[in-house]
């Protein structure tokens, strides 16, 4: 019985052991099978990324093929300049995705694949570099042809190694998924005998090998969902591609060797659907119906020749359509045979477009003349071709005074009236050119006049200018001032012949306006005198070669300094240049702003320094023009200079012609009034000059007059002056204006002076004009002794 115990003890424990070991031998066996299984998954996983990274990289050498082609075809640089720049990231991508794949390359196949890709890949890329070249070049047809013969061929054959790789590595994918499916089910029949044998263990496999068996389905699941995913894309783009050909803006249509059509899109079907020919019928003879200036000899001819043509031609229906027409051939080796495709592009809105802006650059909006650009283009090239012939240049008269008081509208009508008449009196334009050059300013061209016909024509234009437009002010009636020059007498360059027109015009106007002046050989030496005071005055600013001086004034009463006024001097480096020279020439070239902000500037800090050597002087005046009134911020730059140098405003005086107040009264009163509200004092300089009333005056609001020296010189012996200095001196303390003497020489004139009550004077009698230094501020006690006995 223990016996039998014993060996049951034993048997039990012997199956113990044997199913222990089997648990064992069953735990290693299917320890392998799961390795076995993880190790095919995971190279199924790398199969199927490697596949997928060849995916991607067909889908990159597309991309850039596509780029490639709209680059091509684009003519706008910056829009070249973007697909350039992905084209180099496609490229990029396309390295990574062949490195990725060399290094995870194992077997000798894929090597050599990759090895041909990679040197397909550098040859292509070479090439479509060429043709992107080509293409910022702009030898688009060069660089057509490079894509459609030589880099599309290369093409091909990366896309032949693209679908060898595909297809290795989808038999590599199946193969390994047979693998799989196969230890899947060795698991399955395995765990099923086990189960019979040791139900615990096989539940804890079980519930092992369903976990792992349903992973391995969730991949399969998950790989079969993206294959179908990458069909249907593909799909998806290829009906895109169709859909964009049949609905491109461009006709386009394919066919055969003969010119039977094949294949064309919508566009194309709308183009010839009006003609009553048939789609089998040649195109060429369809296109030679549609368009004017479409030989089909001539372009097979060529075609011959080359494989591309592009021609411009016009609708037969509507003449003012453009079409750009484009020929390919197509020498695909995988078609059986040759193929035309031919490519209408509607360029109307372009056309119009080109002629709109070459209409605005060349001519003016307002009268429809030539403007200033295409002026100096025929001008240019008549001085190339060697024309005789003369330059008129017309500059209006009184033009200013009807566009402020009429309105711009009525100046532009004006302009209008002018241009017609000078196209008039200039009716050939192949030998004849009239031009606005703006504004007011018009210019002609003209062939072959002696003196007596440029005479006939300048009066003409005077005369016909004149009668345009008759203003209510006598004085305000619109004339022409006219400046002639001739080539090639008066100029060989184009700058030189219009430099000196203008000269002639201006002078035209000084000598009255409303006529023509000839250039001549005085004038020719005046501009070369004119050209180096402008380049002597804007050296006399960088160098400071200007310098103050200052003439005291006096109350005439008691013959003491009641203040004094600011003369500007010039010493060049050869010699001293009188005021009366150069002030002029600096308002002509726009330098006397300049130069009145110096004066203005040294006047200030010499008071300023007067201020600290404790020198008591009522005021100091300086003489202001016109410019720095109209100028922008002369207002601004007084006051802050007042505060910088701590001048109270009263010690500033501005002095003013009476002919620039008349002329610019409205301009300048509101600077004179702002200035006035500061607390400077206003100075009428030259009174009696302007042929202004001091019943006018008074309404400037002005503090001082100041009567010119000419009337003051004839003082003692002319009555006329006499009684002008009289009627001023009274008049203008009955307006409570204070009057100033200029010009004082003489003790006669000083006492006749004093006797009329003149308040203040001055002149080389009082003081002469000198510098800081050598100025005396003490009272003319002797003169006033001597001016009295008499």
């Amino acid at each position: 019985m223990e016996t039998n115990a014993k060996k049951s003890h034993y048997l039990v424990l012997g199956s113990y052991l044997i199913i222990i070991l089997i648990m064992i031998v069953a735990s290693l066996f299917a320890s392998h099978l799961e390795r076995k299984l993880q190790q095919a998954i995971t190279q199924l996983e790398q199969k199927t990324l490697l596949k997928d990274q060849v995916e991607n990289l067909y889908q990159h050498a597309r991309n850039r093929s596509v780029l490639l082609f709209r680059l091509v075809n684009s003519r706008d640089i910056f829009e070249k300049d973007q697909f350039n720049m992905q084209l180099s990231a496609e490229a990029s991508a396309m390295i990574l995705i062949v490195d990725s794949l060399g290094q995870q390359a194992t077997s000798p196949i894929t090597q050599n694949h990759l090895q041909n890709l990679l040197s397909e890949f550098e040859q292509n890329y070479r090439k479509q570099s060429q043709v992107v070249t080509l293409a910022f070049e702009e030898e688009y047809e060069l660089a057509s042809s490079l894509l459609v013969f030589d880099t599309l061929p290369h093409q091909e054959g990366a896309l032949s190694i693209f679908r060898q790789l595909k297809s290795h590595y989808h038999q590599q994918i199946n193969r390994q998924q047979q693998e799989v499916n196969h230890l899947i089910t060795q698991i399955k029949n395995y765990w099923s005998g086990v189960l019979g044998l040791v139900l615990l263990l096989l539940l804890i496999s079980a519930r092992t090998t369903f976990l792992k068996l349903r992973k391995a389905d969730r991949i399969q699941q998950e790989f079969k969902q993206k294959l179908t995913q990458q069909v249907n894309e593909r799909t998806q783009e290829l009906v895109l591609d169709s859909s964009i050909l049949h609905n491109i803006h461009e006709a386009f249509a394919i066919t055969n060797q003969q010119g039977t059509i094949v294949k064309t899109n919508q566009p194309f079907e709308n183009l010839i659907k009006d003609k009553p020919t048939s789609i089998n019928k040649s195109i060429w003879h369809q296109l030679e119906q549609l368009f004017y200036g479409f030989e089909s000899s001539k372009i097979l001819n060529q075609l011959s020749q080359q494989d591309h043509f592009r021609q411009e031609v016009l609708l037969q229906q509507d003449e003012d359509i453009h079409f750009l027409i484009d020929i390919f051939r197509n020498n695909d080796p995988r078609l059986d045979h040759q193929h035309l495709c031919f490519l209408l592009t509607d360029i109307s809105h372009f056309k119009a477009t080109q002629n709109e802006l070459e209409d605005l650059a060349n001519y003016d909006n307002v009268t429809g003349l030539a403007n200033r650009h295409l002026f100096q283009n025929t001008l240019q090239t008549w001085i190339k071709d060697q024309y005789v012939f003369s330059v008129f240049f017309v500059d209006l008269d009184n033009f200013k005074w009807i566009n402020d008081t009429q309105g711009h509208a009525e100046g532009d009508h004006v302009l209008a009236q002018v241009a017609t008449l000078l196209a008039r009196l200039i009716p050939d334009q192949t030998q004849n050119l009239v031009a606005r050059l703006g504004g007011d300013e018009f210019a002609l061209l003209c062939r072959n006049l002696d003196e007596r016909a440029i005479a006939t024509l300048a009066n003409a234009m005077i005369q016909g200018v004149y009668q345009l437009y008759q203003g209510i002010n006598p004085s305000k009636t619109l004339g022409c001032s006219i400046g002639i020059a001739h080539y090639p007498r008066d100029g060989q360059s184009r700058e030189d012949l219009m430099r000196h027109a203008d000269y002639a015009m201006y002078k035209a106007k000084e000598q009255g306006k409303n006529r023509y002046c000839l250039f001549s050989d005085d004038m020719n030496e005046q501009i070369h005198y004119l050209y180096d005071m402008e380049i002597q005055l804007h050296r006399a600013l960088e160098k400071q070669e200007f310098y103050m001086v200052y003439q005291l004034q006096y109350q005439l009463n008691t013959l003491e300094v009641s203040g004094a006024e600011t003369l500007i001097r010039w010493q060049s480096e050869n010699r001293f240049i009188s005021p009366a020279e150069f002030i002029p020439l600096a308002e002509r070239f726009g330098l006397i702003q300049s130069i009145g902000r110096y004066v203005l500037n040294a006047t200030l800090e010499q008071l300023n320094q007067w201020k600290q050597s404790c020198i008591a002087i009522p005021r100091v005046a300086i003489n202001v023009s016109s410019a720095q009134l109209n100028g922008e911020g002369f207002v601004d730059d007084v006051k802050r200079q007042l505060q910088h140098y701590q001048i109270a405003p009263h010690q500033l005086e501005l002095e003013i012609t009476e002919s620039l107040l008349m002329d610019h009264l409205s301009e300048d009163n509101k600077a004179l009034q702002a200035l006035q509200e500061k607390g400077l004092e206003i100075a009428i300089d030259d009174f009696g000059t302007g042929y202004s009333s001091l019943a006018y005056i008074k309404h400037l609001n002005v503090d001082r007059i100041k009567i010119d020296q000419g009337f003051i010189k004839d003082l003692e012996y002319n009555a006329e002056s006499y009684s002008i200095v009289k009627t001023i001196i009274t008049m203008g303390h009955s307006l409570g204006l204070k009057v100033i003497a200029e010009g004082i020489e003489t003790i006669n004139q000083l006492i006749i002076l004093r006797d009329l009550g003149c308040d203040e004077g001055q002149g080389y009698l009082l003081a002469k004009p000198e510098k800081p230094e050598n100025l005396s501020f003490d009272a003319l006690t002797e003169l006033n002794q001597i001016s009295q006995k008499n």
